[in-house]
């Protein structure tokens, strides 16, 4: 019986692992005995579930399978075991027999819990689980999360591979391309009409192709290949992104809709390259006095086959001095060939130390140079003398490292170890301190055994200064038989040590400044960037001291010197050595086009050197230097600007992040700098308009970065590159004098922090501290800024005025009247023609578009431009208005005042004049309401004059006779017109009309009534109603009725 069986194999990992839904499609013929062979790959020590379906066969066909010889329903496997448990073989695509068997999938073969961050990892971050790509590529494996106890999707299109171009593919310029990419649909019903796309971008970002596909139809486990449209060739060599994506829009899991993947043009026909050593390999320690036959491989990179190419292998110590040079014509390498090549022996080297090893191919015509050349080095170990004792090293100097300066203005240099004697005893140990040359101090150390064993330490300090130092170590008999020479070490400085990150702008270093004509052997480097793009997982080996280089073409990408230190910080080497006469050490560990989540720190490994932070802590670490930092400097940010979505990619394997979400990651790389490091400054340049990263963030992102001097309490302080000129023609680094440029602002606060210069006028930016309404209309608005003053109103550029650049609310001040400076120059006035509602004020455009804003800008004395800021809350305005009268205060009745009964007023209220104009002729009021608010008095008067800040007293007319007792509500009202402030014109108050103590009160008439008539003859009995009005009770009160006639 033939039947197609897919089998669903759910693998359930403890918590602390994620759950992964691995799929197989496999076609097999089943027997009647229903016998079938599958492997099911387990993260090793980890517990398994499998269960097993099918679309064709019934639970009851599939409850009678056999898989390999035992028979499972759900039981719990262990990992490696369940591996080894299955004989047998997978036909896989109907095409190619796979051995499952333990001797090829065993074990930790299967997943790497390493944690790298290379494309071929399909889960970098936190340690996920990597599968290597020849498993993946025998098994067609699909992978991707999968929630806990989760159901499976019922729309989910997974994009699996590029299969033309394949990732990393390397194509020669000019090749047709027709884009193929694998889907499948790993959802439980079929999809017609599903839309997919493909897009290719360049090294700076710039999309180059991006076209729309639609699948058709594809059911349910289905992988279908898609064409692109609109096939087109690249003609353009460097390296590109591809990227590709299917856009369902009832996609239940957009985790996996997405794959990326690079591609290289190449239109190279004449390349030679040397592509390794293979005697001696770098970081090799030879004996002394050993001589050496080199040998080296090199590829043919190019199209063409070539004859006689001239490659050549150098040695130079480690002052630069040759000491090897020999040459070599390869007779015929075909392309793609590799080559070994032996040179001739060198003769014995008899001293001590590090060597460069250079291996070069000296093709004419080769079109790669920046790969011409092949470095490492190598170690000839010291003299060993007398074979009767050993030494084991704990601490020595090394030729051309650099000491950290101290507060002394010298470095530490410490000899430290362990002898142990055999027989040749020595009871002194030595140190000889040279400079330039000449011995300028021994120190001593007698030796004192623990039986065969005595430990040394000898330390000496040298001047950072101008001078290179060079220090020996020997050892001495009793019988002055003479020293024993041990070791030396030369070219040693003291000085000071920065260390530099970020991206491209502090990476590259263009030729036009003639950098590559200044090396010196004060500014020195550690370590190296790995291949010219510093992308490489560093060699442990690489732990060598070396001169500083900068030399990195932007046109190409392309070239590099292993020991860059990038434009900017081979310009401030130069600057710190031209002016203080200190050597330094920088170390970059930039890499361009890098997000701040590719530089944070792995907290698991810190050191990992498939990491950008890891290599660059490593090389610190190795150079000794880590606890000895003066700055750590820190240009990064356009990439973060660059990109709507933050998937993983071809530079960032990590992501990206946006403006809003910058602050957490500088947090995280700062916090992992403090415990890594110890520094005293954090320098970051605050980047500019650039055509690189025109999405709309880039002013709020120049924002954050602002704030970050804030929020780190001025160890971070910000540089802004607003202002530098010289750009270079991509619009988003800078010509070689443009480097300069940066480099000169912030050496202005090196010298300010570190070296002692008292000149801090206006060393740093202007940076706004407060935005506010100025004037009461709403037309003004004032800026305060701290830092630096700005110097002056700049003068139109380009036809461009700087008043027109500041935005409120985002809506561009394109009809701003003027732009003022104060007197005392920390403000500046922005005025309006029209009153202003707005709350926010920004500075300087966004910059979305490639029409990069080139000034003018606000400068300080100095020349160096204001920090440009974004969502600076404009505060309400709190100055003197023109005219402003205001009822001060009640003086008589004053308000709480208790009052007879029967008690006449004269009102009379205070006024005073708040504004800054005099007024004349002012109508003020009062008035008395009884407690239903019934007006019993009201009453107004005019005051003539008052004059700015006068309080007068203004009486009112008598009132009536306050005959009701109870409580009153007393106010007052200043009616000026065009007073300018109204929520102080009126004030309120209260009074109480106490009652009588003694009041009998005739209430009315009973009988009879006032009015009435009445018969002739008629009898009365006068009744009259009496009311006791007052507090007291009476008794005895003496009441009278009289008739009179009308006679009276």
């Amino acid at each position: 019986m033939n039947k197609l069986f897919l089998l669903y194999l759910l693998c359930f990992f403890n918590t602390t692992d994620y759950p992964f839904l691995n799929i197989f499609n496999i076609e097999k013929n089943v027997s009647d005995e229903k016998q079938l062979t599958v492997e099911l790959l387990t993260k090793p020590n980890k517990t398994s579930t499998i269960s097993i379906h099918s679309d064709l066969y019934s639970e009851k066909d599939i409850t009678g399978l056999n898989i390999g010889n035992n028979f499972y329903t759900g039981e719990i496997i262990s990992g490696n075991n369940f591996l080894n448990s299955f004989p047998g073989s997978l036909d896989h695509n109907k095409s190619e027999i796979i051995d499952l068997s333990a001797n090829e999938l065993s074990g930790n073969d299967l997943f790497q819990n390493t944690g790298n961050e290379t494309s071929e990892n399909l889960f970098a971050e936190n340690g996920m689980m990597a599968y290597s790509n020849s498993i993946m590529k025998k098994l067609n494996f699909i992978n991707f999360p999968q929630p806990e106890n989760s159901a499976p999707p019922i729309d989910d299109i997974q994009t699996i591979k590029f299969l033309f171009p394949e990732s990393e593919d390397t194509l020669a310029n000019g090749t047709t391309i027709i884009p193929q990419v694998s889907f499948t649909n790993i959802g439980t019903r079929t999809r017609t009409n599903v839309p997919v796309v493909y897009k290719i971008t360049d090294s700076t970002g710039n999309e180059i192709y991006n076209q729309y596909a639609s699948i058709d139809l594809i059911r349910t486990f289905d992988t279908i290949t898609v064409n692109f449209p609109e096939s087109f060739a690249l003609t353009t060599a460097g390296n590109f992104a591809i990227r590709s994506y299917s856009e369902l829009d009832e996609d239940q899991d957009r985790d996996n809709d997405t794959i990326t993947g690079s591609i290289t043009i190449t239109s190279i026909l004449n390349d030679i390259q040397p592509a390794a050593f293979l005697m001696p390999l770098p970081g090799d320690t030879l004996d002394f006095g050993s001589k050496i036959i080199p040998e080296v491989s090199f590829v043919n990179n190019g199209f063409s086959q070539l004859t006689n190419v001239p490659v050549r292998y150098r040695i130079t110590d480690s002052t630069g001095i040759e000491v090897y040079n020999q040459s070599y014509a390869i007779p015929s390498i075909e392309s793609g060939e590799t080559v070994n090549v032996t040179f001739p022996q060198s003769d014995s080297f008899s001293v001590s130390g590090i060597y460069t090893i250079n291996a070069i191919s000296e093709l004419p015509g080769d079109q790669v140079a920046s790969n011409d050349s092949l470095y490492g080095s190598i170690i000839i170990s010291p003299y060993q003398g007398d074979p009767d004792f050993t030494i084991n090293w704990i601490d020595r100097p090394v030729n051309f490292q650099l000491f950290a300066r101290e507060s002394d203005d010298s470095g530490i240099v410490s000899v430290q170890g362990v002898i142990n004697n055999n027989g040749a005893y020595y009871d002194t140990c030595l140190t000889k301190v040279y400079k330039n040359g000449s011995l300028i101090r021994t120190t001593y150390q007698l030796l004192s055994y623990a039986g065969n064993n005595a430990v040394f330490s000898l330390t000496d300090k040298i001047k950072a200064e101008r001078s290179e130092y060079k220090i020996t170590f020997s050892l001495r008999k009793p019988s002055g038989s003479g020293d024993t020479l041990l070791y030396t070490a030369d070219s040693l400085v003291a000085g000071d040590t920065y260390l530099i990150n970020g991206q491209s702008n502090v990476y590259f270093a263009p030729t036009d400044g003639g950098l590559l004509n200044f090396k010196s052997e004060y500014i020195r480097t550690f370590g190296i960037q790995t291949d010219s793009l510093n992308y490489k997982t560093y060699n442990p080996k690489d732990t060598t001291w070396g001169k500083s280089d900068s030399y990195f073409t932007i046109a190409t990408l392309t070239e590099g010197h292993p020991r860059n230190v990038g434009g900017i910080g081979q310009f401030l080497q130069r600057y710190i050595l031209d002016t203080f006469n200190i050597p330094t050490c920088f170390i970059n560990g930039s890499v361009n086009n890098t997000s701040i989540k590719t530089h944070t720190r792995n907290n698991s490994y810190p050191a990992a050197l498939n990491t950008l932070y890891g290599k660059l802590l490593y090389r610190t670490q190795k150079a000794k230097l880590q606890n000895k930092i003066k700055a750590i400097i820190w240009f990064q940010g356009e990439t973060d600007n660059s990109y709507a979505y933050s998937s993983p990619g071809l530079f960032n394997p990590r992501g990206i992040t946006d403006p809003y979400g910058y602050p957490a990651y500088f947090d995280s790389l700062y916090k992992g700098w403090v415990a890594d490091y110890d520094f005293e400054k954090v320098y970051v340049f605050q980047i500019r308009q650039v055509a690189c990263s025109y999405q709309n963030r880039q002013s709020v992102f120049r924002e954050v970065q602002r704030q970050l001097q804030t929020t780190y309490h001025d160890t971070v302080q910000v540089i802004p590159t607003v202002g530098i000129g010289n750009r270079a023609d991509d619009n988003c680094h800078y010509k070689a004098s443009g480097y300069d440029q940066l480099a000169h602002n912030l050496f202005r606060r090196l010298r300010q922090d570190f070296y002692s210069i008292t000149d801090s006028v206006d060393m740093r930016p202007p940076n706004i501290v407060k935005a506010f309404y100025s004037s009461f209309d709403k037309k003004q608005i004032g800026m305060i800024f701290s830092g630096s003053k700005p110097g002056s109103i700049p003068a139109d550029s380009l036809n461009r005025n700087i008043k027109n650049y500041f935005y409120l609310n985002n809506v561009r001040t394109s009809a701003a009247s003027s732009l003022s400076l104060s007197l005392s120059k920390d403000t500046l006035t922005l005025t309006m023609p029209e009153s202003q509602n707005a709350s926010y004020l920004k500075y300087l455009p966004n910059q979305d578009s490639t029409n990069i804003y080139n000034g003018p800008f606000i400068r300080n004395s100095k020349g160096i431009a204001a920090l440009t800021f974004d969502s600076v809350y404009i505060e309400p305005y709190s100055g003197l208005p023109q005219n402003d009268i205001q009822p001060f205060v009640f003086l008589n009745p004053v308000s709480g005042d208790t009052l007879s009964y029967g008690t006449t007023l004269i009102p009379q209220v205070s006024f005073k004049n708040n504004g800054i104009n005099s007024q004349t002729n002012v109508p003020v009021k009062y008035e008395i309401r009884d407690s239903t608010c019934n007006k019993i008095y009201s009453d107004s008067a005019l005051i003539p004059v008052i004059v700015p800040g006068e309080i007068l007293t203004v009486t009112f007319p008598e009132s009536n006779a306050l005959t009701s007792a109870g409580n009153y509500t007393i106010s007052s009202y200043c009616e000026l017109s065009g007073d300018q402030i109204t929520s102080n014109d009126s004030i309120t108050g209260s009074i109480t009309v106490a009652p009588l103590m003694d009041d009998i009160q005739i209430a009315g008439f009973i009988s009879p009534i006032s009015g009435d008539t009445l018969a002739f003859g008629s009898v009365i009995s006068p009744q009259v109603s009496f009311t006791n009005n007052g507090m007291s009770e009476q008794t005895n009160v003496n009441v009278f009725y009289k008739i009179k006639d009308s006679a009276g």
